[in-house]
């Protein structure tokens, strides 16, 4: 039921503009103000972590796995709204995509396979992850739906699961990073 004035979207494009503790900053809302007053019916804001650090991409990425990121997202989205656009936020989770360089931890996937090299030659990005219980999948589950509730309760109007280019969400899908035989 989102109208939106026009079909042009600004997708989400991990910006490395949050504060290395997940939060919005002053430069992360300047940002989006600025694509909101280009005239784009839709601003998404990129990759807000629902495990981290374990599963952020990015070193400065949003994180939405606490109330306590409400507040910062909240004016967020108020500062895309004001400037004509509707506000739309994506939840996300690396997988074994995720960068220990920035997690400390080692990443968690499907499947305990490593990150296939890029098709344009760059290596690996990722490093050899944990298989997930089902338990901690469960949990999962759970994470994602708490971080769009917390979303919606900062005032975005949509919620856009991150499930391609190879994170989490993506890797169960694939036979090549989903070698489970459990339910």
């Amino acid at each position: 039921n989102l109208e939106i004035k026009n079909r042009f979207v600004v997708p989400p494009i991990a910006t490395n503009l949050a504060n290395p503790d997940g939060f919005v900053t002053e430069k992360m809302k300047a940002y989006y103000a600025e694509r909101a007053k280009g005239g784009f019916g839709l601003v998404i804001v990129e990759v807000a972590c629902v495990q981290p650090p374990v599963g952020k991409t990015i070193a400065r990425q949003l994180n939405i796995d606490d109330d306590k990121y409400i507040t910062g997202l909240a004016e967020l989205a108020k500062v895309i709204k004001a400037n004509g656009a509707r506000a739309g936020l994506q939840v996300h989770h690396a997988g074994r995509a995720a960068k220990m360089r920035f997690t400390h931890m080692q990443p968690v996937a499907p499947s305990a396979l490593p990150e296939p090299p890029w098709p344009w030659g760059s290596p690996k990005f990722g490093d050899t992850p944990r298989e997930l219980t089902i338990a901690e999948i469960e949990e999962l589950v759970e994470r994602y739906a708490q971080g769009a509730l917390r979303a919606v309760k900062a005032g975005f109007e949509l919620v856009e699961v991150h499930g391609a280019t190879g994170y989490l969400v993506a890797q169960f899908l694939s036979a090549g990073s989903n070698h489970r035989q459990d339910r």
